[in-house]
């Protein structure tokens, strides 16, 4: 499975999420959005400062992981 495609066509618009602010939004742990974003299933990319971000799209997407 890759990205979906809102996912992806969020990528490179705002906001942008950091790793920790996303588990806090979905309940999904940090190593379960690495194994996803390692696995193509989500979208990230590196800040300046070499965070990884997530679009707020993936949101959604990580939800509906851990749903069903």
């Amino acid at each position: 499975m890759r990205a979906t495609y809102a996912c992806r066509m969020a990528a490179s618009s705002k906001p942008l999420l950091r790793i920790g602010a996303l588990t806090l939004q979905t309940g999904a742990g940090v190593r379960a959005i690495r194994h996803y974003d390692a696995h193509g299933w989500l979208t990230s990319s590196r800040s300046a400062n070499g965070y990884r971000v997530f679009p707020a799209a993936c949101v959604a997407q990580v939800r509906g992981r851990f749903s069903g």
